[in-house]
């Protein structure tokens, strides 16, 4: 098989590789959110853009690990939350910064990024 054949099937397998690592992560064993174990996806709701509407991150069987990019209903932000009761369900935007970190451990500002 010649070379020009090959590299086209190896660039497709790198960037699904690449691309799912990039989306993956985890709250629970990660050492920057030692008290945020909890794995979720949020996005801004309400009249306002007042709540926080969170639910539980999907789990990638691909990369063993959670990921929010493929939601289509718009659950894009990462999120590490303290307790498991707090999705899925539309927090106010106070509890949802004192419940949640970014995977960084940061505590989020209102509003939320737009992803």
């Amino acid at each position: 098989m010649q070379l020009s054949n090959v590299l086209p099937i190896f660039l497709v397998f790198f960037l699904q590789g690449a691309s799912t690592y990039a989306q993956a992560f985890g709250c629970k064993d990660n050492y920057q959110v030692p008290n945020w174990p909890h794995s979720g996806c949020v996005k801004m709701s309400g009249m306002k853009q007042e709540l926080a509407d969170v639910i539980p991150a999907h789990w990638n069987n691909k990369a063993s690990s959670y990921e929010c990019g493929s939601d289509a209903n718009g659950y894009l932000t990462v999120t590490c939350c303290a307790n498991e009761d707090d999705m899925p369900k539309q927090l106010p935007s106070d509890t949802f910064i004192n419940n949640c970190r970014k995977l960084d451990g940061t505590q989020f500002t209102w509003p939320l990024p737009v992803v």
